[in-house]
């Protein structure tokens, strides 16, 4: 399931008309969604309240121990920003059927806008784990933006260096190196610089990573679209990274073709083509190949088939996967209301009914037209039984190697948690 922080990304994404997923890094984002799903050690249950539109807290629980997060979210849209978000639980889970087709999420405004500039500013303390995390992303023009997160542990002893620095304490001994804690070394802060742009037809990717002095570039540009007569869309992007540490270097390239919902087949079909998303990634020096095919047969099903090749090692591997997602039924809807109100609760208004005597059953053509109801308030207007549509309740994925990997992973919500549960 997603954080926090990454859902209250994408909803930036949103309001602000940034397809990521056009982006390099999201080469195989449908496929790996699918085939590379994370899976909890028993069940994983997560809970996130927003007190305010600003602060928010969650907390998760995998048996043990218990972990909790305190954020706090800044957002300067000119659309609406909904930092309810990470309430949903369809934002939450890791469903890949919406990105199958990645160049249709949305579409980039190239409009100006008038000042302030967009932003968004989050930060999470994660208390039992002694993490803070940080993000900052800013849209500097309608095809630019720059982004910086950053991810600090504390010190096992916070007064240790301001002992060591005026002189206090001795300075550390080899063999008492502090041991690594929630996988990052206490002490330590990792900072990631990104500059993104993203025209019509290219988007690029420059980055910086101050931990290891890792630079980036990464460039995926579009050939052929069907708005240029072509049945799908296909994307050619390179990769490039060099370590200043490490004194080492990598390079990767990748292909997409991407076919959206309703897309005309080349060859005559008795029905139009579903989403589907077809990728090659080629890592020379490694001497890696993968190449991977994932596509919505069922508007609630998704399959994927990926296989992987080593040119050098000889060495492969196929593996297959599925996801189906389930929805509310009519009785979950009916369960779920609150009883029946009353009239005054209905309405707004009760009027005591008085029976006619006058009347009789020989009169009943003459009796009067019923009247209207009065008006209703706003507030009877909230109370008022709404027609609900079925919602979804959660995913189903499956997946299975050649090397003897097996994996079902259900993901729900109950309420307001977020349930992930493993059964193998």
């Amino acid at each position: 399931m997603y954080d926090a922080t990454t859902v209250l990304l994408y909803e930036y994404y949103r309001a602000t008309g940034w397809n990521e997923q056009r982006a390099y890094a999201q080469l195989m984002t449908a496929s790996s969604l699918l085939l590379d799903f994370p899976v909890p050690h028993g069940a994983l249950l997560t809970h996130a309240a927003v007190s305010n539109p600003s602060l928010f807290s969650s907390a998760r629980l995998l048996a043990v121990p218990l972990s909790g997060s305190l954020g706090y979210t800044h957002a300067a849209t000119h659309a609406q920003f909904n930092a309810g978000c990470i309430q949903r639980a369809s934002e939450r889970m890791l469903s890949a059927i919406p990105f199958l087709q990645p160049d249709t999420l949305r579409t980039l405004r190239l409009a100006q806008r008038p000042p302030p500039r967009e932003m968004l500013l989050h930060g999470n303390v994660h208390m039992p784990a002694n993490l803070v995390e940080a993000l900052a992303v800013m849209r500097l023009s309608p095809h630019w933006q720059c982004s910086a997160s950053a991810l600090s542990c504390a010190p096992r002893f916070p007064l240790v260096p301001l002992g060591r620095w005026i002189g206090v304490l001795p300075p550390p001994k080899p063999r008492q190196a502090p041991r690594a804690l929630s996988g990052v070394p206490p002490g330590t802060t990792n900072m990631t610089l990104a500059l993104q742009m993203q025209t019509e037809k290219t988007v690029a990717e420059y980055s910086y990573s101050v931990d290891d002095a890792l630079w980036g570039v990464s460039v995926l540009r579009t050939l052929s679209s069907p708005a240029s007569g072509a049945y799908g869309t296909l994307c050619a992007g390179a990769e490039l990274f060099m370590s200043a540490l490490e004194r080492s270097a990598g390079v990767s390239m990748g292909l997409r073709y991407a076919m959206p919902h309703g897309c005309q087949w080349p060859v005559e079909a008795p029905q139009a083509a579903l989403p589907s998303v077809a990728t090659l990634t080629l890592n020379p020096i490694m001497g890696h190949v993968r190449t991977s095919y994932a596509a919505q047969v069922d508007p609630d099903l998704a399959v994927c088939a990926r296989y992987d090749f080593n040119v050098f090692s000889y060495l492969s591997d196929l593996s297959f996967g599925l996801e189906y997602r389930l929805w509310t039924t009519e009785e979950d809807l009916v369960q779920d209301e609150s009883p029946p109100r009353s009239l005054r609760e209905t309405h707004g208004v009760w009027t005591p009914y008085v029976a006619d005597k006058a009347l009789s059953l020989r009169e009943e053509h003459a009796r009067a037209a019923p009247q209207p109801l009065a008006a209703r308030s706003p507030a009877a207007e909230e109370c008022a039984p709404l027609c609900h549509a079925p919602s979804l309740q959660g995913l189903l994925k499956w997946r299975m190697s050649a090397s003897g990997v097996l994996a079902l992973l259900w993901e729900g919500h109950w309420h307001r948690c977020l349930v992930s549960k493993l059964r193998i």
